[in-house]
C-alpha cells in the first residue's frame, strides 16, 4: 500500500490524516470502513460493496483514499476518490464515478469532517501538474464538500440532481399515497391482462439463488427496454452487463438486494431490482418488456413494491436519482444533491465551467429527444473533455 502523510493536517498524534493509493484500498480498509459507514448511515451506493464492483470493472481510474484514522484501527472519516491521468493533467473524481447515484464524505463528528476536508485540500494543493476535481451527487449541505470548496481558490459547488422518495407513515395504505384513480387503474390493468388467459403473478424475493436464476431474463428485458427507448443502458455492452450482474449478486449475497417480478404465463413481463438499505428500499433498476407496455406493467410493479414496503414496515421508497414523471407522481419528499468542482488554476477552472454550461445547454435543448441530432452529440463530446471525464 502506498501511504503519503499530509503534513499540514498532522496533529502530532496517531490520527494524522493519510492519503492511500492502491487498487486494493477498499479491501484493506475493510471492516473499519464498513463500521464507519454503518455509524453515519452512508448510502448503499457509497459503500464498499458497490464501490468495489465499480472498481473491478473500471480500469480507467486508480483509487485514491484520504483517511482520518481513529483509535484501535478505526476510521473517523474518509474521502474515497479516484484519479485518471490525461497527459500531465489529472482528473480526480469520486470512486464509482459514472455509475453511482450518490457520493459521500462520511465523518463521525464535525471536527473530523473539518480535518478530512483540510486533508483533501492539502493533498490537492501538493499535487504536481494540473488537475480537476469533480465529485457529483453529494447530499446538499455536506460539511466536507462545503469546506473543500471554501478553502480552494478555484473550488465551487453547484446544484445537482434530486432523488424523489415516498416517505411512509404507519397505518396508511397504498391508496392514501397514490390516490383512488391510481389504484383503480392498477386493478383495471390487471383485469385486462387476466382476460388474455394468464393473470399477472407478482413475486418478491431476497433469496440470492432465486435472484441469480432470474438474471438472464432480467438482462434481456433491461436491454430490450433501453433499446426501445433509444438509450444506451447499463447492460448495452458486455462490460456493462458483467458489472450489472456482479453488483446484483454481490448485494444479494449480503441480503441487500430485493427482486420484484411480474410474470404473465411463463414469461417475465416486468421487474424491479432494489437495494435494501436499512429501513429504506431503493429502486435501482426497474424495467418491463416493451411488448406489454400498453398494459401498464411498470405501474403494476411500482404499486406492488409500495404495497410490499408498507406491509413489511419499511420507512420509505427511494426512487433514486432522476425527475421522471412517474417518480414525481409517487413521491412526497426528495433528497437534493450538489456537485463539487475544483481546478488547479484559473484557466482550467474557466474551461471546466464552460464544459458545464455546454453540456447543460445540450441536455436542456434535447430533454425530450431520445435520439438527439448529430450536432448535439458533437456538443456533448466537446463538453466532456472540458470536464476532464
Amino acid at each position: 500500500m502506498s501511504v503519503v502523510d499530509v503534513p499540514m493536517c498532522a496533529d502530532g498524534s496517531d490520527r494524522t490524516p493519510r492519503v492511500v493509493q492502491d487498487r486494493t484500498v477498499l479491501a484493506q480498509l475493510g471492516a473499519a470502513l464498513d463500521a464507519l459507514h454503518d455509524a453515519v448511515g452512508t448510502h448503499i451506493m457509497a459503500r464498499r460493496t458497490w464501490l468495489q464492483t465499480c472498481l473491478d470493472h473500471d480500469t480507467r481510474y486508480e483509487p485514491l483514499a484520504v483517511v482520518v484514522p481513529g483509535p484501535d484501527d478505526s476510521i473517523e472519516a474518509v474521502a474515497l476518490l479516484a484519479v485518471r491521468r490525461r497527459g500531465r493533467r489529472a482528473s480526480i473524481v469520486a470512486l464509482g464515478h459514472g455509475h453511482s447515484d450518490v457520493s459521500a464524505f462520511p465523518a463521525r463528528t464535525p471536527a473530523v469532517a473539518a480535518a478530512l476536508a483540510d486533508a483533501v485540500v492539502e493533498m490537492l494543493v501538493a499535487r504536481r501538474g494540473s488537475w480537476t476535481l469533480r465529485v457529483r451527487h453529494i447530499d446538499r449541505g455536506d460539511p466536507v464538500a462545503a469546506r473543500i470548496a471554501a478553502r480552494l481558490r478555484h473550488g465551487w459547488l453547484v446544484p445537482g440532481g434530486t432523488s424523489p422518495c415516498l416517505v411512509l407513515t404507519p397505518g396508511r395504505d397504498l391508496r392514501s399515497y397514490v390516490g383512488k384513480h391510481y389504484v383503480k387503474n392498477r386493478r383495471r390493468r390487471l383485469a385486462k391482462i387476466a382476460e388474455l388467459g394468464h393473470p399477472v403473478v407478482e413475486e418478491i424475493t431476497r433469496d440470492p439463488d432465486a435472484i441469480a436464476a432470474a438474471l438472464p431474463e432480467i438482462v434481456d428485458i433491461c436491454r430490450m427496454r433501453d433499446l426501445a427507448k433509444g438509450r444506451t443502458g447499463m447492460v448495452a455492452t458486455p462490460e456493462g452487463a458483467a458489472r450489472f450482474r456482479d453488483a446484483v449478486l454481490a448485494h444479494a449475497r449480503e441480503g441487500r438486494m430485493l427482486l420484484l417480478t411480474a410474470r404473465i404465463g411463463d414469461a417475465l413481463a416486468g421487474y424491479a431490482l432494489c437495494f435494501v438499505d436499512g429501513t429504506v428500499v431503493r429502486v435501482w433498476n426497474c424495467r418491463f418488456d416493451p411488448a406489454w407496455s400498453a398494459y401498464g406493467i411498470g405501474q403494476i410493479c411500482r404499486a406492488a413494491l409500495i404495497d410490499h414496503a408498507i406491509a413489511t414496515g419499511l420507512t420509505s421508497v427511494d426512487w433514486m436519482l432522476g425527475n421522471e414523471p412517474y417518480k414525481q407522481a409517487l413521491s412526497n419528499a426528495s433528497r437534493p444533491a450538489e456537485d463539487l468542482f475544483a481546478a488547479s488554476g484559473l484557466l482550467l477552472a474557466m474551461l471546466t465551467r464552460l464544459g458545464l454550461l455546454v453540456r447543460a445547454w445540450a441536455r436542456t435543448a434535447t430533454a425530450d429527444d431520445a435520439d438527439p441530432p448529430r450536432w448535439v452529440r458533437i456538443v456533448r463530446r466537446v463538453g466532456k473533455p472540458l470536464l476532464g471525464s
